[in-house]
């Protein structure tokens, strides 16, 4: 999630096509699959996993295995968890931080002990911050898309060798690792332009030739829209694996300018409980158009009006009958050596479950729910499946 993403506002014929996508909710939700004929499965096979977010910050932490445990009582089993391009490097082309690749090493294999699959996330919006330690010193904090030195992958400062020598290291310290399942080569690129297949495939490229076996997300340009993905990302398509394990992600967010941060309510937004269903339509059709396979990295409501919930629910019910996965935005926690205020509470959309936070977590039952028999039957998996490597 990026508080500061904003895409478009809607053209006249964008809603014309928005009252399209209206009419046809209904049928959307018992579509077939994406890619792949209808079959039945089991719920495991499309998993409804969480994003557990904190050490992509400077002072945060990887999330404890009583967090793990809580989760995993609550029938998730797939986690994708953040993490800072500048800490796993600190200087480009650089060593890799031992201590902060054991860290991630530590924390997947603890979530392998309680059964669960993670997804390492480079969580850096297409950028690099070179002066990622002066902020620190200078403000105590530094995070991902705040920087006061970031420069786009591609430029002279970052050039896309640095981002494939990045992820050259990162797959080479952790493939193997039990409890990963896939590498998420960068959080929500934006600013990108035609140049982010290019860029998107040097790093496919890179991880290949260190590791075969895990499987790979990459995500769309422009903060990863699903609703605006096939003119963000229509060429995207161009990006191949030679070990055919990709999977193209999209991001989506149900307020009225897809940013995540719910600036209108219910009501004055004019939603609809079919409102994912239609959003999600056209990454959906786009998975369909190419044969490929997909996965929505982050998606979330807010906890704070009752008339959210069913768009997530529904949303939930035609992913899965695409056979497409997904995970929640967004788990926080609280670790001893976090600041006082974190986890920010007013940050709606979070589950937060520490001492001393007290929040209303009423997204964690439908999320259970898509994970347990009593679910709907999806279809054919032609997204991501949730298998420990």
């Amino acid at each position: 999630m990026n508080a500061a993403k904003t895409p478009p506002g809607l053209s006249m014929t964008c809603l014309v096509f928005l009252l399209a996508l209206s009419c046809l909710a209904a049928s959307a939700q018992a579509a077939p699959p994406a890619g792949g004929a209808a079959s039945t499965t089991t719920l495991a096979a499309v998993p409804i996993g969480i994003n557990m977010s904190e050490a992509e910050y400077s002072w945060g932490s990887f999330p404890s295995g009583d967090d793990l445990a809580y989760l995993k009582s609550n029938n998730i089993s797939l986690i994708r968890v953040p993490i800072a391009w500048e800490r796993a490097q600190p200087t480009l082309l650089g060593p890799l931080n031992s201590n902060y690749l054991s860290a991630l090493k530590t924390f997947i294999t603890a979530a392998a002990a309680q059964g669960m699959t993670v997804i390492v996330d480079v969580h850096n919006y297409g950028r690099y911050n070179v002066n990622w330690a002066a902020d620190i010193a200078s403000s105590g904090v530094a995070t991902p898309g705040t920087g006061s030195g970031e420069f786009i992958i591609g430029s002279p400062t970052v050039p896309t060798a640095a981002f494939a020598d990045l992820w050259t290291k990162l797959a080479g310290g952790l493939k193997g690792t039990p409890g990963l399942g896939y590498y998420d080569i960068m959080n929500e690129p934006n600013g990108m332009g035609s140049t982010w297949p290019t860029i998107a495939q040097a790093a496919v490229t890179a991880i290949r030739t260190v590791d075969t076996n895990t499987q790979i997300l990459v995500p769309g340009t422009q903060w990863s829209s699903a609703f605006w993905w096939p003119g963000d990302n229509g060429s995207l398509y161009t990006v191949t694996d030679p070990a055919n394990k990709i999977l193209f992600e999209a991001h989506l967010y149900f307020d009225a300018d897809g940013s995540g941060r719910y600036l209108q309510s219910y009501r004055t937004q004019g939603a609809t409980p079919t409102w994912g269903v239609e959003h999600v339509q056209p990454f959906l059709n786009w998975l369909t158009q190419h044969n490929a396979k997909g996965f929505l990295g982050e998606f979330g409501i807010p906890n704070n009006d009752p008339l959210w919930l069913p768009i997530l629910d529904n949303f939930l019910t035609t992913i899965q009958a695409a056979g497409v996965s997904g995970t929640y935005w967004n788990y926080a926690f609280h670790s001893s050596s976090d600041p006082s205020w974190w986890p920010d509470t007013s940050d709606h959309m979070s589950i937060v479950t520490s001492p001393g936070f007290v929040q209303n977590n009423v997204q964690m039952p439908i999320l259970s729910k898509h994970n347990t028999a009593s679910s709907p039957t999806p279809a054919a998996p032609t997204g991501l499946t949730a298998t420990v490597n």
